[in-house]
């Protein structure tokens, strides 16, 4: 991330991964990531947010993040510039197989 925009602004995860973003912050204003949860609204108990929630210029953080084995889309943005520095996580739904709860044999 710089001042103020993310690069990339988008991408593609597999559904039931965890992934793990590493954030650099090379411009001088301060960052963060804060990636919406499952009800893709910001500052709710789903949010996951970069640690440090603080991140200054040459700095770098960090965010893990197990996407949704369902897939959907989930945005992000920087709670500093919330209008400017914006993204999207497209998360394809996972092709494992599911138990589906049923009982074994």
């Amino acid at each position: 991330m710089g001042d103020n925009s993310f690069e990339p602004t988008e991408f593609t995860v597999g559904g039931g991964k965890t992934i793990r973003l590493r954030i650099s912050n090379s411009g001088t204003a301060i960052h963060n990531v804060r990636l919406a949860g499952a009800d893709n609204e910001y500052i709710t108990d789903d949010d996951s947010v970069s640690l440090p929630t603080l991140v200054y210029g040459a700095e770098t953080a960090k965010l893990d993040w197990t996407a949704p084995s369902a897939g959907g889309a989930f945005d992000f943005r920087c709670d500093f510039h919330p209008a400017a520095m914006v993204g999207k996580i497209i998360v394809e739904p996972s092709n494992e197989p599911s138990d589906g709860g049923s009982e074994g044999p």
